[in-house]
């Protein structure tokens, strides 16, 4: 699937431009400002509809609150968030409208579903409130969502834990579609379900990209679910954006050390049925109180050299459409 829609130059229907989104650390006696956490530092790009944009990096890199800032859950510092030509810090004052073009399948679809309401309920709650339907056509428009994932419309009278962990997921993507959304953040969207579940559930997200010509923000530890589904990678660290380009380039191009290091520990699978996984990155990811000067991730990277320690490098283009952020950007032997 990946390349589907990339000629669709014009076709924007996501814009984040110089992006920043700091948090307070305020001092426990007096309540004052002290200093910020840099979560998302001037970061920038495009989607274009139809099209998946895949977020990577370690725990802690920022790649969750970009996307909750892109959501609306928080509200930019700095920077602005376009959506099909909107600017939602102008245009959401609740961000009641934003839902309607954006909404967010969560990691844990145990944890997302409320367990004391009916499954026809969960899914009609946003058809209610936005008052998309009213009397026996919400229960029609349940249905239709519960089939359009594979669920049999007669359980909508069931409740979450009468489900398997592929079939809550599949009952929170019947939810998340009920407003017929431009966008969809997937957050971690196959990571606790089982292995035959998660294949299904990748498929399920083709097929409703493809039908109703959505786009999704996709975030995930597993580079293997990113590499499928993904049309574009951003790679962020610490808050920026190191590495962004399509997919191809970016996994069999990889030009910023730390893409690199993160495509070396995608684990393998040895002659013998065993799992080898190189570690590949020694230290922790720096605070984001406090980022390193200089390139942020100089203090890990095996190519290090003076300038890299006291200039911080621009997102620059390597090839058309592919952007790193590295002063001596290296391209991995073949």
């Amino acid at each position: 699937m990946r390349g589907d829609n990339m000629e669709k130059k014009d076709d924007i229907v996501l814009k984040v431009d110089h992006l920043k989104k700091y948090f307070p650390v305020k001092n426990g006696l007096l309540g004052k400002n002290v200093d910020y956490v840099h979560a998302v530092d001037d970061v920038s790009f495009e989607m274009i509809r139809g099209t998946v944009v895949g977020l990577v990096g370690e725990s802690g890199c920022g790649k969750s609150t970009l996307a909750q800032t892109v959501m609306g859950i928080y509200k930019p510092t700095e920077g602005f968030i376009e959506i099909s030509g909107i600017d939602t810090g102008k245009s959401f004052s609740k961000n009641k409208e934003m839902k309607k073009l954006i909404q967010i399948v969560f990691q844990d679809p145990f944890w997302s579903l409320n367990p004391r309401m009916m499954v026809k309920d969960i899914i009609a709650e946003p058809i209610n409130v936005h008052r998309l339907a009213k009397g026996d056509a919400v229960n029609e428009r349940v249905g239709e969502l519960l089939e359009m994932v594979g669920i049999d419309k007669q359980r909508m009278y069931s409740y979450p834990h009468e489900f398997s962990g592929g079939e809550r997921q599949r009952v929170a993507i019947a939810r998340s579609l009920a407003m017929n959304p431009q966008i969809l953040l997937l957050d971690e969207p196959t990571s606790s379900i089982d292995t035959i579940s998660q294949v299904e559930i990748l498929n399920l997200l083709v097929d409703i990209k493809k039908r109703f010509n959505l786009s999704y923000i996709l975030i995930s530890h597993d580079l293997s679910v990113i590499y499928y589904l993904s049309n574009q990678i951003v790679v962020m660290y610490l808050g920026e954006v190191v590495e962004i380009g399509n997919t191809e380039d970016v996994f069999n191009k990889r030009y910023h050390p730390y893409t690199q290091a993160l495509m070396r520990a995608i684990p393998v699978i040895a002659a013998d049925g065993t799992v080898e996984r190189i570690d590949a990155l020694e230290g922790n990811v720096p605070s984001a109180i406090n980022p390193p000067k200089g390139c942020r991730f100089h203090d890990r990277c095996e190519f290090c050299q003076e300038r890299c320690r006291t200039e911080n490098p621009a997102l620059r283009e390597i090839e058309p459409g592919h952007k790193v952020a590295c002063h001596f950007a290296h391209l991995p032997e073949n």
